[in-house]
């Protein structure tokens, strides 16, 4: 297997949206199908919590342990290649071309149609890390006075600046991509099995509408909810 689309191992894609930014203009805004499939496939979540390990159980796929133990070999080689292609060294600054490069990398990976909706979902993940990693740089670079020009705004606004330049995307967008990103995170805890062995249902769960739901994560007495609050 490959990053490729393979219809025999993987079934039907996801819908479109998946794939590209629309889902800021159409989906966002209102309630849509998507959270009618929400509270269908995942009855009370909406109107409060879940145990996140009892929701994990409940989005793997039947065949997603089978799944990842055949493919594992190939999910190790692209979460690899992901890392090499995307990696932030040390003593890089907030304005160096390779930022740029990253953060380009990443969203061709994001909007690809040709990529199965496995390893989209592990660009995901890498994406968040890749933003953090990039909060650190414009820290240092604020500590060491080479922010220039942008020394009198704050953090998050030149890092939704530069990602802004370096994808030709609205702030919106970029917003929406950092928001997907840490979801994935809080379903999978950033785990390569859960984020392969995961069914379609859990895209569902994903895209709820954005400025409708906000999801994080509550841990209590040993135990970690999903919690899911309207905005």
């Amino acid at each position: 297997m490959n990053p490729k689309k393979d219809e025999s191992t993987m079934g039907p894609d996801p819908p479109d949206f998946l794939h590209g930014n629309q889902l800021p203009k159409s989906q966002a805004t209102a309630p849509t199908n998507l959270e009618t499939a929400a509270s269908v496939l995942f009855p009370g979540l909406l109107s409060g919590s879940v145990d996140i390990a009892h929701l994990a159980q409940n989005l793997i796929d039947e065949n997603g342990i089978r799944f990842f133990i055949l493919h594992s070999q190939d999910i190790s080689k692209f979460w690899i290649s992901l890392l090499r292609k995307t990696y932030l060294p040390d003593g890089i600054t907030h304005n160096h071309v390779l930022v740029t490069k990253v953060l380009k990398t990443v969203e061709d990976m994001i909007t690809s149609s040709g990529i199965e909706r496995h390893f989209v979902r592990l660009v995901w993940i890498r994406l968040t890390n890749i933003l953090d990693r990039f909060d650190e740089v414009i820290k240092t670079d604020r500590r060491a006075c080479r922010l220039g020009k942008d020394v009198g705004h704050r953090d998050a606004s030149i890092a939704i600046k530069i990602h802004q330049k370096s994808i030709s995307a609205q702030r919106s967008e970029i917003s929406w991509r950092g928001r997907i990103a840490k979801r994935w995170i809080l379903l999978t805890n950033g785990s390569l099995f859960l984020a392969t062995a995961y069914s379609s249902r859990a895209e569902t769960l994903v895209y709820v509408p954005l400025r409708r739901w906000r999801l994080s994560l509550l841990r209590n007495s040993g135990e970690t909810y999903l919690l899911v609050q309207k905005r």
